[in-house]
């Protein structure tokens, strides 16, 4: 009878080892603007995924569970990298992107997983506006930009719509009147299509990594941008 209960207290320590959840793995970091100033939890987003092919955790649509965001020090948390599907393992890189929507800076920065120790720590990262689309003036209002399905996996359209024929380039304007320009996070041009029709598509070749990208829609010197999430 002796042997029966310690045999059985065995088997059931065992089977709490093996089935007990696993230590949540947290990944974090400290976010700026440009002017040092810290992001306001209502201007800010960000996302954060692994390639090639895990889900996409967002802020502040999956806080608390997923993500966090402390507005008084600019900390922005993953709260277990274990809950991405599939889950993150040693050595995979977790790419967390920002957007700040009430200045238009974004920002990336990465972390390679390494779950021997506790918490890991990424170095402050500061924001700025992507170059490639802080230099031209506005459209007029009755213009248009709709990018969709977003995010998208394989492609997206871009629906230009004037609004009006005076507003659309007429058949004597010169070349490159009008065009769309698809830039990175860090402003470089990877996409454009001249001589855009109302509405086209952007499939982006195989160079091109899951991020946020800006789709830029000019007409003569102004022009229109909205952004787009990419996830291969």
């Amino acid at each position: 009878m002796r042997y029966a209960i310690a045999i059985t207290a065995l088997i059931l320590m065992l089977a709490g080892t093996l089935f007990a959840p696993p230590t949540p793995h947290t990944i974090y970091g400290y976010v700026r603007n440009s002017d040092s100033s810290i992001p306001t939890p209502a201007c800010l987003r960000f996302y954060a995924f692994y390639l090639p092919d895990s889900d996409t955790f967002w802020y502040p649509d999956d806080a608390p569970s997923f993500t966090n965001y402390d507005s008084s020090s600019g900390q922005w948390v993953v709260v277990d990298v274990q809950k991405f599907n599939p889950p993150a393992e040693n050595g995979d890189e977790v790419f967390i992107a920002f957007i700040n929507d009430c200045n238009s800076e974004t920002g990336l920065t990465s972390i390679v997983i390494d779950m021997s120790g506790g918490p890991q720590s990424a170095d402050t990262l500061e924001l700025s506006v992507p170059t490639g689309c802080s230099e031209q003036k506005s459209l007029p209002e009755e213009v248009a930009l709709e990018v969709y399905p977003n995010p998208f996996n394989s492609a997206v359209m871009i629906d230009l719509d004037y609004g009006s024929e005076s507003a659309k380039p007429s058949s004597t304007s010169p070349p490159g009147a009008c065009r769309v320009g698809i830039y990175d996070i860090n402003g470089r041009l990877v996409g454009s299509l001249e001589e855009p029709k109302t509405d086209c598509i952007w499939q982006p070749d195989e160079s091109i990594t899951s991020g946020v990208y800006f789709v830029r829609a000019t007409v003569g010197d102004a022009g229109i941008t909205k952004r787009v999430v990419y996830l291969k």
